[in-house]
């Protein structure tokens, strides 16, 4: 073959860089459709590399397309068995499922040489004069209106668009790379395995179509043969390490040598061991295996195919590539490609954008499952010795659904020769996927464009109004949208974390269209959310659609989270306003809006400010100190062991306190512990007389919690759970109404009756708000009398609430988990002995009361807050609400890009009128940020003081004392924020806090608790599981105790 000579100063309508499989199939095509090109190649067209070429059905359809498929079966021997062994010759499986390939979709894999299937594509093309060898590339430099490419030799050309088909080294994107990186990522082309390639002449006992699969820790060998016997074969290393992309790697014949030498003894079939092949070798060949998805795939009038993929992806690229030119061709342009006239700039950008899409959502997969087939081969972790472990057990049709994954994903040339038997044949396999995707359009319409009932596809329109059969119709789109949604949400997972650009999170499709999330987040508030981020563990934040039009973007990774809830350069680009209404209207039966039309100056910068007032030490120090005295008292009432209903305390009541022995009390513990506390928050809050007049206050403010998620979606008020809530719900603003009525009496001198003779033990953060909504005219006697106060109490069901839904569950989950653990309690114990003193007191019936020091148990006690802390991780879920008010972007650390395995950090793009959700939970059990996280670690939270830890590292010497390891600590938060943060922090937190710790102190103190069974029986700890709520999270049932009294009296 000579040298072609190019034409100077020749314009082409495409240049192609490379003469390998992409360059020369795509040259196939422009040569037979009339596209004027020119290919330069650095070396001989059909140099022999000694390299084989394995060809699947993807490929071998466009093959067949370009009428080069039947020639080529010549060449080549159809698939029969594979065999997969261990390195000592035992034999996994041997299946023969692939011959059924041709069945399905019409061809059967091939194996042939490189150099024979070279010649094959060049020797189709007719007019072989634009195509140039010995051409070596110097310059590639994209313009406004032609791309101009410069030879080593001086010669050049102009073109629309540069092809860049010149491998993994390819000069093309070096061009590119130069005007802007192609990844910021060094690894993005990295090299972790190597790989020795070689053609040996046919040995006995090696039969042809045969392939084999040697597996053996960091060395293995795979092998296939082809037609009359000729064996192709690999040796893969496992290098233990990545080299980044450009560093090159030098390898000698001995290097060859040495590497094949370690695998000699493998038994490849009985009677043969590698070491036969290899004495038969005709070439060897060892080179590194790069491997990665490039971020950028086209730059100016420059693009590429994706490099180092293998022959059948380098020829899918170019049937999307040329799909994109008859694109463009069709939509953009006034004439045929044909005619040779400049292309404008945007026109070629446009279809470039296109391309790279779509081979970026086609790429990524593959590109794992080539890495995951290296890494099976070498054994070379858990999920490699999985898959290993499964062979045995792996069914045929299991290993043809395997060879046929993703083949309908598979790009072939549009419009071009489609009506060939084979590639018709594989069109009926693969309709539904096509539908799949027809369905998805058409139900992207639907949700994106409320009241649109049509289907819009390919010059086709089907009003539904016209369809004969409705109710098959329907199940039928259902059906077939399932599995649109399917192969939709694993191409998008597979282009996550690509893109070096501004772009729209990746949204999660609804099971069933529309209200899919809706009902799913209705029924498991904090669990679906947590489940989505463990699914899809590559989203570091993804968008749900809730209902037709509202798009929800949940964030998952810190660094997100910690930008809006505390960076003042966000925080002013969202607000609390528009959810905190909807709240108000759909939870707290605000029906009328009155919230929504009071004053907004007096609302924002006057009433709701006032809650900010439980942060300040004048609410704190005196509401602390009321806590702390009714707990010291009424601890060792937690029950009173009598079996006298009218006798027992309110909470007793509601956990079905039974005595079956002197001393010995059996109560549900979450109902007794949850109205332990709130039965003294709400006191402390609005005094003691409303849980007087109103007893049923506590278990309707849990009947409201409970059902918070279903309140808050658009599902009918008639189903009996929303009946139960509603009802609730109206208990409650009732009975803050008349105390808030009795207040304002109390305040203006009028008596407010005997039932409220304790009114004045109102808190001050109550009383502001109280008088806050006196000027809203809340109490305004030209209002019907049944109108007063509503506002007020109404607003206040909220604050009522918020005390309630985190410390009292998390006072019973702290205590649950404490007990679980024996050696923890004890600790516990042993710690907080210092700081929890008993005394006796006449005045209170002869019984023991505690002297609890929160300062000191703040200051010393690190293993009770480390509890705390992993309580908090384990059982709280809220999820923050913020209403966009203006677009902007959001870019994630580099720390959260590598957790969530991004090439490069996200930049995130949000718009107004979208909503922005912090699901806390998310986070919090993410092993990626707290290892196990499904282990209960009290010290988990601990760092060592003037340390800052993100990683739980080990943080004390070996011979450390405990005493002297607690003098060293501190325990934080780290990356958690389950209070929210910045302006948005919840108001209460600090009170909680302490709130948690004096209650779980007082009872761990006074109390022996024992999980039981129905019988009475005592059992292991287990934990009951979760169920609604919308703080932190309830117990999906509540768990059955024995509790005794400790002789706190005569020592521990």
């Amino acid at each position: 073959m000579g040298i072609r000579q190019s034409n100077q100063n020749r314009h082409v309508t495409i240049g192609i860089i490379g003469g390998g499989v992409a360059g020369l199939t795509l040259a196939n095509y422009l040569d037979q459709v009339g596209i004027s090109y020119i290919l330069w190649e650095k070396r001989c067209i059909v140099e022999d590399v000694g390299a084989g070429v394995g060809l699947v059905p993807s490929g071998l359809r466009i093959l067949d397309q370009l009428g080069l498929y039947p020639e080529l079966t010549q060449y080549c021997i159809p698939h029969d068995r594979w065999d997969h062994r261990d390195r000592d010759g035992t034999l996994y499986t041997s299946t023969t499922a692939m011959r059924s390939q041709v069945d399905e979709v019409g061809y059967y894999p091939l194996f042939v040489e490189r150099t024979r299937f070279l010649q094959h594509l060049y020797g189709h093309i007719k007019d072989k004069s634009n195509i140039h060898e010995h051409k070596e590339v110097v310059s590639v430099m994209s313009d406004e209106d032609k791309a101009t490419v410069v030879g080593k030799d001086g010669s050049s050309f102009t073109c629309d668009i540069v092809v860049g088909a010149d491998g993994v080294h390819s000069f093309v994107r070096k061009a590119m790379n130069a005007i802007q990186p192609v990844s910021s990522n060094p690894y993005y082309l990295a090299t972790r395995f190597s790989c020795v390639y070689g053609i040996s002449s046919p040995v006995k006992g090696v039969d042809q179509g045969r392939y084999f699969s040697i597996y053996q820790k960091d060395i293995s060998t795979l092998i296939f043969t082809g037609h009359g016997g000729l064996i192709f074969w690999f040796v893969f290393e496992d290098m233990g390490k990545k080299i980044p992309y450009g560093e090159k790697q030098l390898h000698t014949q001995e290097d060859t040598d040495e590497i094949c030498s370690r695998v000699s003894d493998l038994t490849v079939t009985d009677g043969v061991v590698f070491a036969d092949i290899y004495a038969n070798r005709k070439t060897a060949v060892m080179t590194p295996l790069q491997e990665g998805v490039v971020n950028t795939w086209f730059n100016g009038r420059m693009m590429v195919p994706h490099a180092a993929m293998g022959a059948n992806l380098a020829m899918e690229s170019v049937a999307c590539f040329i799909n994109r030119l008859n694109e463009l061709e069709k939509n953009d342009l006034d004439r045929p490609l044909s005619e040779t006239s400049p292309i404008p700039l945007d026109k070629v950008e446009k279809a470039l954008a296109k391309y790279a899409v779509s081979r970026a959502a086609r790429a990524s997969p593959v590109v794992g499952l080539a890495n995951f087939a290296c890494r099976s081969q070498l054994k070379a972790d858990e999920e490699a010795q999985a898959f290993i472990s499964s062979l045995p057990t792996t069914d045929r049709q299991t290993w043809l659904n395997r060879s046929l994954k993703g083949l309908s994903l598979a790009e072939k040339i549009d419009g071009w020769h489609e009506d060939g038997e084979r590639v018709l044949h594989w069109a009926k396999w693969g309709w539904l996927g096509k539908v799949g995707q027809f369905v998805t359009y058409f139900l992207t319409q639907i949700v994106t464009m409320p009241g649109l009932i049509e289907l819009r596809g390919d010059n086709h329109v089907l009003q539904t109004a016209a369809l004969s059969h409705p109710y098959l119709t329907v199940l039928t789109l259902l059906a077939v949208y399932l599995v649109a949604r399917h192969v939709r949400g694993r191409q998008q997972q597979s282009s996550v974390g690509t893109s070096p650009h501004p772009q729209e999170p990746p949204v999660i499709t609804p099971t069933i269209p529309v209200i899919g999330h809706v009902v799913s987040q209705a029924l498991s508030y904090a669990g679906f959310v947590p489940s989505l981020a463990a699914r899809y563990p590559k989203y570091s934040v993804f968008t749900l659609y809730m209902g037709a039009s509202t798009k929800n973007h949940y964030f998952i990774a810190p660094s997100l989270i910690h930008l809006v809830s505390i960076n003042p350069k966000y925080t002013n680009k969202f607000s609390g306003e528009p959810f905190f209404f909807q709240l108000m209207e759909t939870v707290f039966g605000d029906e009328r809006q009155l919230i929504r039309k009071m004053d907004q100056d007096l609302l924002w910068n006057h009433t709701q400010k006032i809650v900010h007032g439980m942060m300040r030490e004048s609410f704190l120090q005196p509401a602390l100190s009321t806590l702390i005295s009714g707990v010291n008292s009424r601890v060792c009432d937690l029950t009173t062991f009598t079996t006298s209903t009218a006798s027992q305390k309110s909470w007793e009541r509601a956990a079905s306190i039974q005595v079956p022995g002197p001393g010995i009390a059996e109560a549900s513990l979450h109902t007794l512990l949850r109205d332990f506390v709130g039965h003294l928050a709400i006191t402390i809050l609005m005094g003691p007389d409303i849980l007087d007049q109103y007893p049923d206050l506590l278990p309707d403010l849990f009947t409201l919690d409970e059902n918070f998620a279903l309140l808050l979606s658009p599902l009918p008020r008639w189903t009996s759970p929303l009946r139960r809530a509603t009802a609730a719900r109206s208990r409650v603003i009732a009975a803050i109404r008349e105390h808030h009525i009795a207040y304002y009496k109390y305040q203006r001198g009028i008596d407010p009756g005997p039932a409220w003779s304790r009114i004045d033990e109102t808190s001050n953060i109550i009383h502001d708000r109280i008088q806050s909504f006196a000027k809203a005219g809340d109490f305004d006697v030209s209002k019907p009398e049944s109108d007063q106060g509503w506002l007020g109490a109404v607003s206040d069901s909220i604050v009522l609430w918020a005390l309630n839904v985190n410390a009292n569950q998390v006072t019973f989950w702290m205590i649950f988990h404490i007990f679980a653990n024996p050696t923890l309690l004890s600790e516990i114990r042993a710690e907080i002995e210092p700081h929890v003193k008993l005394r006796q007191e006449d005045g209170n019936k002869g019984q023991p009361s505690l002297d609890i020091d929160l300062p000191s148990i703040q200051k010393h006690c690190t293993l009770l807050q480390g509890a705390f802390l992993e309580t908090m991780r384990w059982e709280s879920g809220a999820m923050l609400f913020r209403y966009v008010n203006e677009d902007f972007t959001l870019t994630e650390s580099a720390e959260d890009a590598r957790i969530f395995n991004h090439d490069v950090p996200q930049t995130y793009v949000f718009r107004k009128g979208e909503y922005i959700v912090l699901p806390h939970g998310a986070h919090q059990m993410d092993e990626r940020y707290f290892p196990n996280p499904e282990s209960f670690d009290a010290r988990r939270f601990w760092t060592e003081k003037g340390q800052k830890s993100q990683k739980g590292d080990q943080l004390f010497e070996e011979n450390d004392t405990e005493a002297e390891a607690k003098e060293r600590v501190k325990v934080e938060y780290k990356t958690m924020l389950p209070w929210g943060g910045g302006a948005s922090m919840c108001k209460g937190r600090k009170f909680a806090e302490s709130e948690v710790l004096i209650f779980v102190a007082a009872v761990i103190t006074c109390w022996d608790i024992e999980y039981i069974d129905e019988s009475g029986k005592p059992k292991p700890w287990k934990h009951p599981g979760h169920k609604g709520g919308s703080g932190a999270v309830v117990p999906a049932t509540d768990v059955r105790v024995r509790l005794r009294r400790r002789d706190v009296l005569g020592g521990r």
